[in-house]
């Protein structure tokens, strides 16, 4: 059996950060959702059903439906969100492979035609340096010259 090397030291500083950010993002949320969850429940069972009558039960029952209505929406939307997702990852590795290829292959072909447009322009100005060169043209010439 192969043997787990120790553990390293840890960084005191950094692990009480890490401490008061589990107790400020974690626990304490944790802590205010419990509180309120409480508060709703003691508020429900703690309701006397005297106060209440069948149009207030029924009304909330009504509010109910609605707001369930209203949530299917966005539900019914993030499931097909999620379902077209999932067939994007499902497919989208071939599908991806084969637009790499076709701009691979534009890229090769912008590149074969941008020189062949090029090159009659290329060897007309080399042929010319070529000549100013032999003849003694345009070496030292220029105003901008710093070998003064």
């Amino acid at each position: 059996m192969s043997r787990l090397p120790p553990p390293l030291p840890r960084n005191p500083e950094t692990q009480s950060l890490h401490r008061r950010d589990v107790t400020v993002q974690i626990q304490l949320p944790l802590m205010i959702a419990l509180i309120g969850a409480l508060t709703v429940l003691a508020f429900v069972f703690g309701a006397t059903p005297a106060g209440r009558s069948v149009w207030a039960d029924v009304s909330l029952i009504l509010l109910i439906v609605i707001g369930l209505g209203l949530s299917i929406a966005p539900l019914a939307l993030i499931v097909g969100f999620l379902v077209g997702l999932w067939y994007v990852i499902r497919y989208l590795p071939g599908y991806a492979k084969i637009a790499q290829d076709f701009m691979r292959r534009v890229a090769g072909r912008t590149a074969e035609y941008s020189d062949r447009v090029t090159r009659p322009v290329i060897a007309t100005h080399s042929a010319g340096a070529a000549v100013g060169g032999a003849l003694g043209l345009g070496t030292g010439t220029s105003e901008n010259s710093i070998d003064e």
